[in-house]
C-alpha cells in the first residue's frame, strides 16, 4: 500500500536476508535513535532471527518488541539479553506462544499471565486484549483502558507500539511510557470509534485521533477556540 507522505522509510537490503553489510548500514542509522520499535513487519526468517539477535548483543536500548520480535522470542528464547529496558507488547495469541501455553489459559488468567511474562523477561509486559494489563518487573498487574472493539483490527497494536516507543524517545521511565501509551491508545481508539464507527474503524483512523488524545491528556483544548 502506498504510505502517507510524511513517513520516511529507509529501504535496506535486497530482501535476501540480514548479512554484515546490512547490519552496519542499520546501526548507524539505530546510533541516532532514542528507542527502537522491533517486530512489526519483520517476518521470522534465519536473517531476521539474525538481525534480533545482533540488536540484543549491541545492547541497543531502550526497546518496544512487538509482534515477529515475539514470535521469535517465542521460538527461540535464549536470545534474550535482558541489560536492556524494554517493554514487550504481545496479544494474547503471542503470550501463549511465549509462555507455552494457549490463548485460552492465557485469557482465563490474564493478570497471572502478564506478571509472569514480566517477571521472565525482567521488563515491562503489555497484554493487549477487552482491557488491557500492564506490570513491571516485580508487579503488580494494572488495569488500564476499557474495552474499545475497534482497536481490535489490523495494525492497530503497531500503532501502540509505535506510542510507547515515541513516548520512550521522550524519556519517559519504561513502565511510565508503557501505562501512559496504553492510555492513550484507548482514548484514541475510543474517540475515533466515535468519529467514524468501530465497524469500520482502521489503523489509520487511530493515529488521526492519537493528537487530541494527546492534547486531552495534557488538559488543552483539543481543537482552537
Amino acid at each position: 500500500p502506498r504510505l502517507p507522505l510524511e513517513v520516511m522509510t529507509v529501504p535496506v537490503g535486497g530482501g535476501s536476508g540480514w548479512d554484515e553489510d546490512q547490519w552496519a548500514e542499520v546501526s548507524g542509522l539505530l546510533l541516532g535513535a532514542d528507542a527502537i520499535v522491533v517486530g512489526p513487519g519483520m517476518g521470522t526468517s534465519p536473517g531476521a532471527v539474525a538481525f534480533l539477535d545482533r540488536l540484543f548483543r549491541d545492547g541497543r536500548c531502550p526497546l518496544v518488541l512487538d509482534a515477529d520480535a515475539l514470535n521469535i522470542l517465542a521460538r527461540e528464547p535464549a536470545l534474550w539479553r535482558s541489560g536492556c529496558p524494554a517493554v514487550l507488547t504481545p496479544h494474547p495469541g503471542e503470550a501463549a506462544r511465549i509462555l507455552g501455553t494457549t490463548p485460552r489459559d492465557v485469557q482465563a488468567d490474564r493478570p497471572g499471565a502478564v506478571v509472569e511474562l514480566a517477571r521472565r523477561f525482567g521488563s515491562v509486559v503489555v497484554l493487549k486484549g477487552a482491557g488491557t494489563l500492564v506490570s513491571g518487573p516485580d508487579g503488580p498487574a494494572w488495569l488500564v483502558g476499557g474495552p474499545v472493539p475497534g482497536l481490535a483490527t489490523a495494525g492497530t497494536g503497531d500503532v501502540l507500539a509505535g506510542v510507547i516507543g515515541a513516548l520512550a524517545a521522550r524519556g519517559l521511565p519504561m513502565l511510565g511510557a508503557a501505562r501512559l501509551g496504553v492510555h492513550l491508545h484507548a482514548t484514541a481508539g475510543a474517540d475515533a470509534a466515535r468519529e467514524v464507527g468501530a465497524d469500520g474503524m482502521t489503523a489509520s483512523d487511530l493515529v488521526a485521533a492519537l493528537p487530541g488524545a494527546f492534547l486531552a491528556f495534557l488538559g488543552r483544548p483539543v481543537r482552537p477556540a
